[in-house]
């Protein structure tokens, strides 16, 4: 009888290692908000203003699933499969009951597609190995280092207006091979290659339909408790097709590249940034440049050199903290014509109801000057005409909740 419980009791100790091994987390964060956002165009003296609700203006809403599951000898594996949410994002309430009318026949046809407020859309998707002393390698779908880089030195939100500089002409998120080492005296590196080849356009070549992506960027940066100092690098190439349109393609943001203007692209990137606690505040500095496009392109705007700078600050007290952003960005073109600029602050208070929950109010400016040709400033949201000077506010009281 004893051997049977000592069995017992042995069987029991060694499923709860084996269930330490293994972990998978499910998490997530909702963001939404009720306000105005308003944009005056300057030049046809025209103001175009939503009120209502939005998504993710402070924190990107998001649903994801984490594990890890350790391999022995200090190694582990793990994943991370994370999609983005538009939880107030759906049709307008149909009030014919799933049906509209037409008038001139008078006859019913069903409405299938008013069904699109919990949308979700892939924001990264990847596989880890690795161990504390030699590092970690990554494979799969997520952003770009610079896109790491610059959220380390925005205090406020990227989501609203006010902090949009270091976003002009900045790809997005593509296929990913990274490594990041381990800290060293406060040292780590992270180097990364990410690709795309993206059907854009229909078009009877695949050399003419399809765009390829090969960007190598690096990571640097030294911390400590209170200190964060970061370098970053990029060098990279586009190759448009011969079909291209200025445009989207999937998880990339290419609308940059300029109109008709196939051929080899250039995304190189550069930037530093610190960022320090003082106890009483944080403060955050950075300052970047982006060489993007097609240099043999005859195209207005198929080549732009970007320079961006942003400060932050954050000021803590008790449950709440107030957080003032400034950011700037300037473009010019291949022959050194300014072709945008833009410039904002942004103002954000937070209360802390608990760990989790948080509410929140937001002011955003920010000034956009488009001084050449539409066709040269696409990138720029929203599209804004020639030689026109647009103003963008945005007011708005949220709720946050992580999960």
């Amino acid at each position: 009888m004893k051997k049977s419980l000592l069995a017992l009791a042995a069987m029991g100790a060694f499923a709860g290692t084996a269930q330490a091994q293994s972990s998978v987390t499910v998490y997530g964060m909702l963001d939404v908000s009720y306000g105005i956002d308003q944009i005056d165009q300057g030049q046809v003296d025209k103001s175009v203003k939503s009120t209502g609700l939005a998504d993710s203006r402070n924190s990107s809403s998001r649903l994801g699933f984490r594990g890890v599951e350790d391999l022995g000898g200090g190694m582990q594996a793990g994943f991370v499969l994370e999609s983005g949410l538009n939880i107030a994002n759906g049709a307008t309430i149909n009030k014919s009951n799933g049906q509209t009318t037409t008038a001139a026949t008078g006859s019913n046809t069903s409405i299938s597609s008013d069904s699109a407020v919990f949308g979700a859309a892939t924001r990264q998707a990847f596989v880890t190995l690795g161990t504390k002393g030699a590092g970690t390698l990554l494979v799969g779908y997520k952003k770009l280092l610079e896109s790491d880089f610059n959220d380390n030195f925005v205090l406020g939100t990227e989501n609203t207006y006010g902090s949009e500089g270091q976003e002009l002409n900045r790809l997005g998120r593509g296929n990913t091979v990274s490594y990041t080492s381990p800290t060293f005296n406060g040292v780590a590196l992270s180097v990364a290659n990410t690709s795309q080849v993206t059907a854009y356009d229909l078009a009877a070549t695949d050399a003419a339909s399809k765009i390829g992506v090969s960007i190598n960027q690096i990571n640097l940066s030294y911390s400590d408790a209170k200190l964060l100092v970061q370098a970053h690098a990029g060098v990279g190439q586009i190759d448009a097709g011969t079909a291209f349109t200025s445009g989207s393609a999937t998880g990339l943001n290419l609308s940059f590249i300029g109109a008709g203007s196939p051929g080899n692209g250039t995304y190189n990137t550069s930037g530093i940034g610190a960022r320090y606690d003082f106890g009483v505040a944080r403060l955050a500095a950075m300052y970047g440049k982006r060489e993007t496009g097609v240099k043999d392109s005859s195209a207005t705007g198929g080549q732009l050199d970007t320079v961006y700078s942003a400060v932050s600050a954050a000021i803590p007290f008790g449950k709440n903290a107030v957080k003032l952003t400034y950011s700037m960005s300037e473009s010019k073109d291949k022959s050194s014509n300014i072709t945008s600029k833009n410039g904002g602050f942004q103002v954000l208070g937070e209360h802390n109801l608990s760990k989790r929950s948080q509410i929140w109010a937001i002011y955003g400016y920010n000034k956009v000057d488009a001084v050449t040709a539409a066709a040269a400033v696409t990138n720029v949201s929203p599209t804004v005409a020639a030689a026109n000077e647009n103003k963008q506010t945005s007011i708005r009281i949220g709720m946050t909740h992580t999960f």
